[in-house]
């Protein structure tokens, strides 16, 4: 075996933690920065959301986070999709 080579191959990595957030509100908007329920952040850079949508202040959502090393949050959104009102 060279040095610097291995022979693991990786299939899927997946968090340790993840929570399912459900009919949370958008709190805090800065540029593409953002927080949820003004604990979870997120950022527009890595966010999954559906074509089309930007997150409002007050839109209410539900989120996908993980844990995170974001000051001040322990929670970081990686999914974001607006729940429609009910007419």
């Amino acid at each position: 075996m060279n040095s610097g080579t291995s022979n693991i191959n990786i299939h899927s990595v997946s968090p340790l933690n993840s929570q399912d957030m459900n009919e949370v509100y958008v709190t805090s908007i800065d540029g593409r920065n953002g927080m949820v329920e003004a604990r979870v952040f997120f950022t527009l850079d890595s966010l999954q959301i559906p074509s089309g949508y930007t997150p409002g202040l007050y839109d209410i959502v539900d989120v996908v986070a993980v844990d995170s090393i974001q000051q001040h949050c322990s929670l970081r959104a990686v999914s974001m999709t607006p729940v429609q009102e009910e007419i």
